[in-house]
This record gives structure tokens, sequence and C-alpha cells, in this order.
């Protein structure tokens, strides 16, 4: 079974609605791991790397969900991103910028 097939049955036995509060608590997971970095100032790199892997999985799952229901390609998303995250990036870069000057 490919990725894509694997992470559609995932969703279709749990349920969109299950999994987006997975997807909630993957990430809030992940936050509990880079604010113990802040207090500490060490890195967890086995609680980092596995919280990091719950949340890719999710954010894929969660891409899926989205296909489904507002009728859109996995390929159309994945531009909408690439083009978001271009955008964003670019207004980091401008800020920075800002300030230098």
């Amino acid at each position: 079974m490919n990725r894509r097939k694997t992470l559609q049955s995932v969703i279709d036995h749990y349920g969109a609605d299950h999994q987006l509060a997975k997807c909630i608590e993957e990430q809030t997971e992940l936050i509990h791991v880079i604010a113990r970095r802040l207090q500490s100032g060490q890195w967890d790199k086995m609680a980092l790397f596995e919280e990091l892997a719950d949340v890719y999985v999710m954010l894929d799952q969660l891409k899926l969900i989205c296909c489904a229901e507002m009728d859109m390609t996995l390929q159309k998303i994945n531009n909408e991103l690439d083009v978001n995250k271009r955008m964003k990036l670019k207004r980091t870069i401008q800020r920075i910028q800002e300030v230098k000057q």
C-alpha cells in the first residue's frame, strides 16, 4: 500500500474529526518539546524526532481531509501551500531587511 492510501485508510478507519483532533494533540506534544528546549537549552532529540514525525504524518492526513472536504486535488493543495510558504518567507526577509536599514 502506498503512503497516500495508508494515510487515507487511517482517516477512513478513525474518521476525519477524530484525526483533526489528533492533529491538534500531536502539535501540542511538539510544542511541549520545544518549550522544554527553551527552558533547558537542550534538545531531547528522541522526543523531537518522534513528535516531528507525528506532526508531519498528521499534516499529511490534514491535507487529505481538506481534499475531500474542499473538493480539491492534493496537487492543488500542495501548490497553494507552496505559494503561501514562499510569500511568508519573502515577507519575513523583507521585515528583516527593514529592521537592518
